[in-house]
Protein backbone atom coordinates (compact mmCIF):
# COMPACT_ATOMS: atom_id res chain seq x y z
CA UNK A 1 0.00 0.00 0.00
CA UNK A 2 1.42 3.34 -0.97
CA UNK A 3 2.00 5.88 1.74
CA UNK A 4 0.31 9.26 1.51
CA UNK A 5 1.90 12.60 2.38
CA UNK A 6 1.09 13.87 5.88
CA UNK A 7 -1.64 16.49 5.86
CA UNK A 8 -1.20 19.18 8.49
CA UNK A 9 -4.13 20.15 10.64
CA UNK A 10 -3.85 23.71 9.40
CA UNK A 11 -4.22 22.59 5.82
CA UNK A 12 -7.32 20.54 6.63
CA UNK A 13 -8.84 23.51 8.40
CA UNK A 14 -8.15 25.81 5.47
CA UNK A 15 -9.48 23.50 2.79
CA UNK A 16 -12.46 21.71 4.24
CA UNK A 17 -13.81 24.47 6.36
CA UNK A 18 -13.34 23.11 9.88
CA UNK A 19 -14.85 26.12 11.48
CA UNK A 20 -18.22 27.32 12.64
CA UNK A 21 -20.98 26.51 10.23
CA UNK A 22 -21.69 30.17 9.54
CA UNK A 23 -18.55 30.40 7.43
CA UNK A 24 -18.66 27.01 5.76
CA UNK A 25 -20.18 28.38 2.58
CA UNK A 26 -17.40 30.94 2.24
CA UNK A 27 -14.74 28.26 2.61
CA UNK A 28 -16.41 25.96 0.15
CA UNK A 29 -16.68 28.61 -2.55
CA UNK A 30 -12.97 28.27 -3.21
CA UNK A 31 -13.27 24.63 -4.08
CA UNK A 32 -16.13 24.48 -6.56
CA UNK A 33 -14.67 21.77 -8.76
CA UNK A 34 -16.94 19.91 -11.12
CA UNK A 35 -16.92 16.13 -10.75
CA UNK A 36 -17.15 13.90 -13.79
CA UNK A 37 -19.97 11.37 -14.10
CA UNK A 38 -19.35 9.44 -17.28
CA UNK A 39 -21.51 6.51 -18.31
CA UNK A 40 -19.75 3.98 -20.54
CA UNK A 41 -21.40 1.39 -22.73
CA UNK A 42 -20.47 -2.23 -22.16
CA UNK A 43 -17.37 -3.24 -24.08
CA UNK A 44 -15.94 0.24 -24.37
CA UNK A 45 -12.34 1.02 -23.49
CA UNK A 46 -11.87 3.48 -20.66
CA UNK A 47 -9.23 6.18 -20.94
CA UNK A 48 -5.94 5.81 -19.13
CA UNK A 49 -5.21 8.95 -17.15
CA UNK A 50 -1.78 10.34 -16.44
CA UNK A 51 -0.99 12.07 -13.17
CA UNK A 52 -0.71 15.83 -13.64
CA UNK A 53 2.23 17.62 -12.01
CA UNK A 54 2.96 14.61 -9.84
CA UNK A 55 -0.60 14.57 -8.49
CA UNK A 56 -1.68 10.99 -7.76
CA UNK A 57 -4.94 9.90 -9.39
CA UNK A 58 -7.73 9.29 -6.88
CA UNK A 59 -10.95 7.59 -7.94
CA UNK A 60 -14.06 8.12 -5.82
CA UNK A 61 -16.89 5.60 -5.88
CA UNK A 62 -20.04 6.68 -4.09
CA UNK A 63 -23.71 7.53 -4.14
CA UNK A 64 -25.80 10.66 -3.71
CA UNK A 65 -23.74 11.85 -0.75
CA UNK A 66 -20.62 12.02 -2.95
CA UNK A 67 -22.23 14.25 -5.58
CA UNK A 68 -22.81 17.97 -5.02
CA UNK A 69 -25.30 20.21 -6.75
CA UNK A 70 -24.07 22.56 -9.47
CA UNK A 71 -22.13 25.45 -8.02
CA UNK A 72 -21.26 23.57 -4.83
CA UNK A 73 -18.24 21.50 -3.87
CA UNK A 74 -18.56 17.80 -3.08
CA UNK A 75 -16.52 16.28 -0.29
CA UNK A 76 -14.44 14.30 -2.85
CA UNK A 77 -13.46 17.64 -4.42
CA UNK A 78 -12.56 19.10 -1.04
CA UNK A 79 -10.46 16.12 0.01
CA UNK A 80 -8.71 16.04 -3.36
CA UNK A 81 -7.83 19.70 -3.03
CA UNK A 82 -6.52 19.20 0.48
CA UNK A 83 -4.43 16.18 -0.42
CA UNK A 84 -3.21 17.29 -3.83
CA UNK A 85 -4.99 14.48 -5.66
CA UNK A 86 -6.20 14.42 -9.26
CA UNK A 87 -9.85 13.53 -8.74
CA UNK A 88 -11.98 11.19 -10.83
CA UNK A 89 -15.46 10.99 -9.33
CA UNK A 90 -17.43 7.97 -10.55
CA UNK A 91 -20.22 8.47 -8.03
CA UNK A 92 -23.87 8.34 -9.09
CA UNK A 93 -26.97 9.40 -7.15
CA UNK A 94 -28.98 6.59 -5.52
CA UNK A 95 -26.20 4.07 -6.12
CA UNK A 96 -24.42 1.83 -3.63
CA UNK A 97 -23.14 -1.68 -3.11
CA UNK A 98 -26.36 -3.27 -4.37
CA UNK A 99 -28.63 -0.34 -5.14
CA UNK A 100 -28.36 1.36 -8.52
CA UNK A 101 -29.62 4.72 -9.70
CA UNK A 102 -30.46 5.63 -13.29
CA UNK A 103 -27.80 6.67 -15.79
CA UNK A 104 -29.65 7.77 -18.88
CA UNK A 105 -31.83 4.94 -20.11
CA UNK A 106 -29.96 2.27 -18.17
CA UNK A 107 -29.28 1.55 -14.52
CA UNK A 108 -26.01 2.88 -13.15
CA UNK A 109 -23.41 0.25 -12.26
CA UNK A 110 -23.36 -0.59 -8.58
CA UNK A 111 -20.01 -0.48 -6.82
CA UNK A 112 -18.99 -4.03 -7.68
CA UNK A 113 -20.00 -3.57 -11.32
CA UNK A 114 -17.93 -0.37 -11.46
CA UNK A 115 -14.71 -2.09 -10.38
CA UNK A 116 -13.47 -2.78 -13.95
CA UNK A 117 -13.72 0.92 -14.79
CA UNK A 118 -11.90 1.86 -11.59
CA UNK A 119 -9.12 -0.65 -12.28
CA UNK A 120 -8.76 0.53 -15.90
CA UNK A 121 -8.01 4.05 -14.66
CA UNK A 122 -4.99 2.69 -12.75
CA UNK A 123 -5.37 5.08 -9.80
CA UNK A 124 -2.98 5.38 -6.88
CA UNK A 125 -5.91 5.92 -4.51
CA UNK A 126 -9.48 4.61 -4.42
CA UNK A 127 -12.07 5.97 -2.00
CA UNK A 128 -15.33 4.03 -1.65
CA UNK A 129 -18.18 5.62 0.29
CA UNK A 130 -21.78 4.53 0.19
CA UNK A 131 -24.34 2.07 1.41
CA UNK A 132 -26.45 4.72 3.11
CA UNK A 133 -29.72 3.34 1.74
CA UNK A 134 -29.25 -0.34 1.00
CA UNK A 135 -32.56 -2.21 0.94
CA UNK A 136 -31.39 -5.81 0.49
CA UNK A 137 -30.99 -8.27 3.35
CA UNK A 138 -28.14 -7.78 5.79
CA UNK A 139 -26.46 -10.95 4.55
CA UNK A 140 -26.66 -9.94 0.89
CA UNK A 141 -25.26 -6.48 1.66
CA UNK A 142 -22.41 -7.90 3.74
CA UNK A 143 -21.43 -10.35 1.00
CA UNK A 144 -21.58 -7.64 -1.68
CA UNK A 145 -19.46 -5.27 0.39
CA UNK A 146 -16.83 -7.96 0.92
CA UNK A 147 -16.81 -8.87 -2.77
CA UNK A 148 -16.46 -5.22 -3.81
CA UNK A 149 -13.38 -4.56 -1.71
CA UNK A 150 -11.87 -7.93 -2.57
CA UNK A 151 -12.23 -7.16 -6.29
CA UNK A 152 -10.68 -3.72 -5.87
CA UNK A 153 -7.80 -5.10 -3.83
CA UNK A 154 -7.11 -7.84 -6.38
CA UNK A 155 -7.34 -5.46 -9.34
CA UNK A 156 -5.25 -2.73 -7.71
CA UNK A 157 -2.90 -4.48 -5.27
CA UNK A 158 -0.57 -1.49 -4.97
CA UNK A 159 -3.24 1.19 -4.60
CA UNK A 160 -4.28 2.82 -1.35
CA UNK A 161 -7.93 1.84 -0.89
CA UNK A 162 -9.96 3.83 1.61
CA UNK A 163 -13.26 2.39 2.84
CA UNK A 164 -15.62 5.05 4.20
CA UNK A 165 -18.61 3.77 6.13
CA UNK A 166 -22.16 5.10 5.72
CA UNK A 167 -23.71 7.93 7.72
CA UNK A 168 -27.16 9.16 8.60
CA UNK A 169 -28.98 12.29 9.68
CA UNK A 170 -30.79 10.32 12.36
CA UNK A 171 -29.65 10.53 15.97
CA UNK A 172 -29.80 6.74 16.12
CA UNK A 173 -28.58 4.88 12.99
CA UNK A 174 -30.92 2.26 11.59
CA UNK A 175 -30.09 -1.43 11.80
CA UNK A 176 -29.36 -1.53 8.06
CA UNK A 177 -26.91 1.38 8.28
CA UNK A 178 -25.15 -0.26 11.23
CA UNK A 179 -24.95 -3.55 9.33
CA UNK A 180 -23.46 -1.87 6.26
CA UNK A 181 -20.96 0.03 8.40
CA UNK A 182 -19.89 -3.16 10.14
CA UNK A 183 -19.54 -4.94 6.78
CA UNK A 184 -17.34 -2.12 5.43
CA UNK A 185 -15.18 -2.13 8.56
CA UNK A 186 -14.83 -5.92 8.49
CA UNK A 187 -13.89 -6.00 4.80
CA UNK A 188 -11.33 -3.24 5.25
CA UNK A 189 -9.80 -4.86 8.32
CA UNK A 190 -9.60 -8.27 6.65
CA UNK A 191 -7.77 -6.87 3.62
CA UNK A 192 -5.60 -4.40 5.51
CA UNK A 193 -7.30 -1.35 4.00
CA UNK A 194 -7.96 2.04 5.58
CA UNK A 195 -11.39 2.37 7.21
CA UNK A 196 -13.06 5.70 8.05
CA UNK A 197 -16.13 5.76 10.29
CA UNK A 198 -18.74 8.47 9.87
CA UNK A 199 -20.77 7.08 12.78
CA UNK A 200 -18.26 6.88 15.63
CA UNK A 201 -18.31 9.69 16.52
CA UNK A 202 -21.15 10.97 14.32
CA UNK A 203 -19.81 13.17 11.53
CA UNK A 204 -23.22 14.56 10.60
CA UNK A 205 -26.36 15.94 12.18
CA UNK A 206 -29.76 17.00 10.88
CA UNK A 207 -28.64 20.58 10.22
CA UNK A 208 -26.21 19.31 7.58
CA UNK A 209 -29.04 18.16 5.30
CA UNK A 210 -31.34 20.28 3.15
CA UNK A 211 -34.33 18.67 1.44
CA UNK A 212 -32.87 15.25 2.13
CA UNK A 213 -29.49 16.00 0.57
CA UNK A 214 -26.16 16.93 2.10
CA UNK A 215 -25.68 20.68 2.16
CA UNK A 216 -22.36 22.52 2.13
CA UNK A 217 -21.87 21.95 5.85
CA UNK A 218 -22.45 18.22 5.42
CA UNK A 219 -20.03 17.96 2.51
CA UNK A 220 -17.41 19.84 4.54
CA UNK A 221 -17.96 17.63 7.58
CA UNK A 222 -17.35 14.42 5.63
CA UNK A 223 -14.34 15.94 3.90
CA UNK A 224 -12.88 16.90 7.27
CA UNK A 225 -13.40 13.40 8.68
CA UNK A 226 -11.85 11.65 5.69
CA UNK A 227 -8.92 14.06 5.36
CA UNK A 228 -8.14 13.87 9.07
CA UNK A 229 -8.34 10.08 9.19
CA UNK A 230 -6.19 9.34 6.14
CA UNK A 231 -2.55 10.11 6.87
Amino acid sequence: MRSLPRLSVARVLGVVGLCVLTVVTVVLSGFAIRSSHTVHEEGTTWPVLQAVDHQPIAVFLGGSESVAEAGHASWPSLVSQARGWQQVNLSHPDTGYLTAGTCGAAPCPNFLEAVPEVVALAPSIVVVSGGWNETASDTDVSVQVANTFQALHQGLPDATIIAVGPATADATPSASVLNTDNAVKTAATTLGLSYVSLLDPPALNASMFSDGRLNDAGQAAIAARVAAAVR
